[in-house]
């Protein structure tokens, strides 16, 4: 496709002659349009952070202009968001760059076809003890490497990743979790206060403790295994298991890590948790830039992903409050105490909302 037919779009080509390779994915009844971009064609970070999806999904290679309209439902979104980020994380592992030796493909750099080929030959050998050894060795290869790419806290959108060759806590786990699922080993996505990392359960049923930027953001954590001495509320075996009978739902424990004393960590299935974790980052993104009306149409999206996040309601009722819509932001602050009554902070929020409310109606 010649570059002038994707000149709306906003994105810059460097000259008439650059094309854009597409094809057409389909999806129940939906149909994408999928585009690749050269690699010198990637949008400059100050571009990434978009509210509109239609945008979003471009960047990430996917043209949802059929899809998203005006009017579109956050279900809606939702639904095209969903093959927004997993054609991004196709790209994702395809194109990434070493951090070190932009010549170099980060799977090739890993040896990511040898590692597969070697963890399927020891689940087929029956020996379930080497095999969740080598597990664990290769999820801790993955982060060694992930570690490797410069921290920057506003880094999550795969699109500024393969551009910038930096990440957040957020992009880590969607570099981590893209690697996990193509070797085969399974995984959940762990939220704890504001920071998102993976835990990993290896084939003989331990579970790890998996920050895929090593400590660059929380350097006091370590990664390790977490044995039932270290973990309260749940023990290692139902972790296992609420990890091998995937369901919709969340489950929430304590690891008794002085960093995180009394706050609880909460796993998702990871088709739901990153996908979450991103749409919440952008939205606080957003939300902090002053775009309140961006950060509410993406944090309207995530509500689908998990209508249980307390983040999500926070962000909601944050966004309302700034664009003076009390009504709904009490509504969402009110939805966040329910999640969690014992907050403080939530119940000063919604006494705070209240007041204006009544000031702005007088």
């Amino acid at each position: 496709i010649p570059s002038e037919s994707f000149k709306k779009t906003g994105l810059k080509f460097s000259s008439a002659q650059d094309t854009v390779k597409s094809w057409q994915l389909k999806t129940g009844a939906i149909s994408y349009t999928i585009f690749t971009l050269p690699q010198h064609l990637l949008p400059v970070s100050e571009s990434v952070t978009r509210s509109s999806l239609t945008e979003w999904g471009k960047l990430n290679g996917v043209n949802t202009e059929q899809n998203i309209k005006e009017g579109s439902t956050p279900s809606e979104k939702e639904k095209a968001y969903d093959v927004v980020f997993r054609e991004g994380q196709r790209r994702l592992l395809a194109e990434l760059s070493d951090s070190r030796n932009g010549e170099i493909k980060l799977v090739d750099k890993l040896g990511l076809k040898k590692l597969k080929t070697e963890l399927n030959a020891l689940k087929e050998s029956g020996d379930i003890q080497a095999l969740g050894k080598r597990e664990a060795e290769v999820a801790r290869l993955f982060q060694q490497a992930i570690s490797e790419y410069p921290y920057n806290m506003e880094t999550c959108h795969i699109a500024e990743i393969l551009n910038k060759k930096e990440m957040n806590c957020v992009g880590a786990s969607v570099l981590g979790g893209a690697l996990l699922d193509d070797v085969g080993i399974k995984y959940q996505v762990g939220h704890i206060g504001n920071h998102v990392l993976l835990i990993t359960i290896t084939s003989d049923g331990k579970i790890w403790w998996q920050d895929m930027q090593d400590g660059l953001e929380r350097p006091e954590i370590g990664n390790e295994e977490l044995t039932a001495d270290k973990i309260e509320g749940n023990t290692p075996s139902e972790i296992a298991d609420f990890a091998n009978n995937p369901t919709k739902e969340s489950l929430k424990f304590f690891v008794k890590k002085e960093y995180w004393k009394g706050q609880p960590l909460t796993l998702t299935q990871p088709n739901i948790g990153l996908e979450l974790q991103e749409l919440i980052s952008t939205g606080y993104m957003l939300g902090n830039k002053g775009r309140n009306k961006e950060a509410i149409e993406i944090l309207e999206v995530a509500k689908f992903k998990s209508s249980e996040d307390i983040d999500v309601y926070l962000g909601l009722s944050r966004a309302y409050k700034n664009e003076k819509r009390y009504a709904e932001a009490i509504s969402a602050c009110s939805k966040a105490l329910e999640i969690d009554p014992d907050n403080n902070y939530l119940k000063g929020l919604l006494d705070e909302l209240k007041t204006l409310a009544s000031a702005s109606n007088s």
